[in-house]
């Protein structure tokens, strides 16, 4: 029979012993769109500078150039962030993170599941605002990003600013990883800065 285990208010079961729990493997989603139009920036200003002149200068190309570096870099981080993955296995108590180089050469590193002690979730960033799930060790002084997902946007009118929140999938992904592995859930946090990564 499993135990039942209790932590300053949040209580959670503990994996029930000679059951077969089945690896959680799980994926980052980032959407692109903010990227496109970062990327179509350049072209409408050269558009717009070629139709008030009539004719195709070379500071509007170059500075319309430089401005198409921003897209083309951003992209290049943020494939490389699309196709990191984690694979956490309960019945092993390993986590394997699977990440690429920025020349996108296959990165493997590992972890012991007894090292972690919560899950927890939380928004970050200004402009562009993920939320991301991540384990955090017993001493509570790292984490260990396992996805990162587009927060949840809602108003309470039509004039109102839209609040960003929780997405299900972060939820569900949180829940999961806390019953199956036996780690406390520390809930959704909030907006707050990423502390300390054991890996990026």
């Amino acid at each position: 029979m499993g135990s039942r285990i209790c932590r300053r208010g949040n209580a959670y079961s503990a994996p029930q012993e000679g059951i077969s729990v089945a690896p959680i493997r799980v994926k980052s989603q980032i959407p692109y769109w903010p990227l496109v139009m970062t990327a179509l920036f350049p072209f409408v200003f050269v558009g717009l500078s070629y139709l008030h002149s009539g004719e195709w200068n070379k500071v509007p190309l170059i500075t319309g150039a430089i401005f198409l570096l921003v897209p083309i870099f951003g992209g290049w981080s943020q494939a490389i962030e699309r196709l990191r993955r984690c694979e956490i296995d309960p019945a092993n108590r390993k986590v394997t993170v699977h990440t690429l180089t920025m020349w996108f050469a296959p990165k493997v590193q590992s972890y012991s599941l007894d090292q972690f002690g919560a899950v927890r979730s939380y928004l970050v960033g200004h402009k562009r605002v993920d939320c991301h799930v991540e384990l955090v060790t017993k001493p509570g002084g790292e984490g260990l990003l396992l996805a990162t997902f587009p927060p949840n946007s809602t108003s309470t009118s039509f004039w109102s600013i839209p609040k960003d929140s929780e997405p299900a999938t972060a939820q569900t992904l949180r829940q999961r990883v806390a019953g199956q592995c036996g780690l406390e859930d520390q809930g959704f946090l909030g907006r707050r800065w990423p502390g300390a990564q054991l890996s990026k």
